[in-house]
């Protein structure tokens, strides 16, 4: 099996808020995401993952009372953090199999992918169809 004690071997530093925020801000005004990438020292997949969650991560800076929303969004959250990490995941083999991938393919990757994790609907509850959109930004 994997050993988990070796995180020092593979430390993955988080982007805080803020600079997933200046990373939108860069790719809204026109900045290409390899050159994103270069800039902050990021792999090109991961400026595309913060792209894809763009409203949720305005929406997290904008919002100055995270801790009630935090607990209606949970298990949203963990579809995101789901579908988040295969994406990933399918972005990184891509890119391995040197596959170029443009912002319509990402798009309907992430909505299929989201639909595999998503939750079903409550009956009588209303579809939460519009919790997730994979938009341009």
């Amino acid at each position: 099996g994997r050993e988990h004690g070796d995180s020092t071997s593979k430390q993955r530093c988080v982007p805080t808020l803020e600079e997933k925020l200046a990373v939108l801000d860069l790719l809204r005004d026109g900045m290409s995401i390899a050159n994103v990438a270069r800039k902050y020292g990021r792999n090109e997949s991961s400026i595309c993952a913060i792209k894809i969650r763009e409203t949720e991560i305005r929406q997290a800076v904008a919002s100055s009372t995270p801790v009630t929303a935090k607990v209606t969004s949970q298990v949203r959250d963990k579809t995101f953090v789901k579908t988040e990490k295969a994406l990933n995941l399918w972005l990184e083999d891509m890119n391995r199999k040197c596959v170029p991938i443009n912002g319509n393919m990402l798009r309907e990757k992430a909505l299929s992918i989201y639909s595999l994790f998503k939750p079903p609907a409550e009956e009588g509850q209303p579809s939460d169809k519009k919790e997730f959109k994979a938009s341009q930004g």
